[in-house]
């Protein structure tokens, strides 16, 4: 194991927590980030080396994003941590576990996708977290998953329905490609952003409750840019992967944002829902979907046709945002390494 570099945290004003260092003493490190007055590249690394966690992503108010392979023997928990930076301060976000799966594809229908009769339903698995949905259970993704095998945790095969919408069939990749995912944070709320702004997140009516951790790392740094602002997801991808009823949240790959209360109707979209476009455009969300009823208000905002997807049929209470470009997220474990000086990496 390697050594804790307590000298650093009792500069920040800290004292060293008790020997041996535990789980709960992570809390020590995160309150150091946080009270610390100034960002420092080498001292917060440092910082975030030592914190434990196996994965580590630093996103900037620029909109530059950067992840931290922890590849030393220190690693507390399987969990990943997000920090966000505006240059002169360092704030801990959150942190949440971190799972692979097998990467899914949607098969696409010729004809409708009959459930086979050697597949099993699995009741109430997508109603989990029916809580959540105040009753108002029309608004759920998907209402029952059939499997073959009930006690497989990530099944090769999988059949999904619910709503108005057809049978839908999920395939494992044949490559045996896998990916990660990490679940939302039901809640997520910083106050005393620069002074005494904030930021809010809140999962509700949803329970595609997971996501892509590279796509997550792009939605923090669109709640810093949409400072003093109340923002709803209802959400990416199921932990199976799969993304009923929607082509393009399977695996995590995009993720829902619904309209603020200050806008009462399609027809009379608030400023905020303008800033949404932008501050995920600024965060590498490439693609915008949004019904077409929108399309008046927001070409007159200055938006181009070809950066928005307008959408005949649904998106009318909320906007689609996805293809998240992965290559602006980049790996800097090398740099890590150059700047604690760590020998046991790889």
């Amino acid at each position: 194991m390697d050594d804790i570099n307590f000298e650093l945290a009792d500069k920040l004003g800290y004292k060293r927590p008790k020997s041996p260092f535990r789980n709960n003493d992570l809390d020590f490190f995160k309150k150091a980030i946080e009270e610390s007055e100034k960002f420092d590249n080498f001292k917060h690394l440092q910082l975030i080396s030592n914190s434990g966690y196996k994965l580590a992503f630093l996103i900037f108010q620029n909109g530059t994003i950067e992840y931290y392979e922890n590849k030393s023997n220190y690693i507390v928990e399987n969990k990943i941590a997000y920090f966000y930076t505006t240059g002169s301060k360092l704030y801990f976000v959150c942190d949440t576990e971190n799972f692979i799966i097998s990467h899914k594809i949607r098969e696409k229908q010729k004809a409708p996708f009959l459930i086979p009769e050697t597949f099993s339903k699995q009741d109430n698995y997508y109603k989990i977290f029916e809580k959540f949905l105040n009753n108002n259970l029309e608004k759920l993704d998907a209402d029952n998953r059939y499997v073959l095998d009930k006690t497989e945790n990530d099944p090769s095969v999988i059949y999904a329905d619910g709503n108005e919408f057809p049978v839908q069939k999920y395939i494992a990749n044949p490559n045996g490609d896998k990916i990660p995912l990490i679940r939302f944070p039901d809640n997520l709320y910083i106050p005393k952003v620069n002074g005494s702004n904030f930021i809010s997140h809140k999962l509700k009516d949803t329970n595609r409750r997971y996501v892509n951790p590279y796509l997550f790392s792009g939605y923090i740094g669109v709640l810093f840019e949409l400072i003093n602002s109340s923002i709803i997801s209802t959400g990416s991808c199921f932990n199976d992967g799969t993304g009923f009823p929607s082509s393009e949240h399977t695996n995590g790959e995009s993720i829902d944002i619904s309209f603020d209360s200050k806008t009462n109707s399609i027809t009379n979209l608030a400023a905020i829902e303008f800033a949404k476009i932008r501050a995920f455009k600024k965060f590498h969300f490439q693609k915008v979907v949004i019904n077409e009823i929108c399309k008046p208000q927001i070409s007159k905002a200055g938006f181009l046709d070809s950066e928005i997807t307008y959408d005949k049929k649904y998106h009318k209470d909320h906007f689609h945002f996805g293809n998240f470009n992965m290559s602006k997220v980049e790996n800097k474990s090398k740099k890590l390494e150059e700047l604690i000086g760590r020998k046991n990496y790889s």
